[in-house]
């Protein structure tokens, strides 16, 4: 491609981009976590802890975002957490080792309640969200490249699921 057309298709890619990301920023999802410090596994150390509830919160605005219409709100309170795998205490203590067993599949204990533009709720529940196959799916995570990604899979599943609605 002429570098010239590239100059002129860079504009019409990155508004494109924009236009995308607005539509998924407009979405109002609101995570709250409940007595984290309870949580069954979220990271033996403080700093982990706050690692992974904050990729937690990521992983459930940008799962459930796909399924809220700009005029509705999604609240989500979590409740439990238990992350993919065991850490294994027998390691150094300076490195948290987590090991993924078939018998250690992730679950989000999780409260939802989707409003809509009049004040209508459209669906809302409380769920224990897990993935019992979730080293089915390890070859599609560890490609991912990123932190608690078993977490993020199960929630868009999830979300897919019991969130998003056929077109009309």
């Amino acid at each position: 491609m002429p570098m010239n057309a590239e100059r002129r298709l860079l504009p019409m890619m990155l508004a494109g981009l924009l236009s995308c990301a607005a539509g998924i920023a407009s979405a109002e999802v609101t995570v709250r976590f409940v007595d984290a410090e309870r949580y069954a596994d979220v990271g033996a150390s403080d700093a982990e802890r706050g690692r992974n509830l904050t990729v937690l919160e990521r992983h459930l605005r940008m799962a459930m975002a796909q399924c809220v219409a700009e005029d509705e709100r999604l609240t989500v309170t979590v409740r439990e957490v238990d992350l993919a795998g065991d850490i294994d205490w027998s390691r150094s203590s300076a490195v948290e080792l987590r090991v993924l067993r078939e018998v250690s599949w992730p679950r989000i204990e999780l409260e939802y309640a989707l409003i809509d533009a009049g004040g209508q709720t459209v669906v809302q529940g409380r769920e224990q969200v897990s993935d019992m196959n979730y080293l089915a799916h390890s070859a599609r995570a560890r490609s991912a490249r990123e932190t608690l990604p078993y977490e993020r899979l199960m929630l868009e599943n999830w979300a897919a699921s019991r969130l998003c609605r056929p077109p009309r």
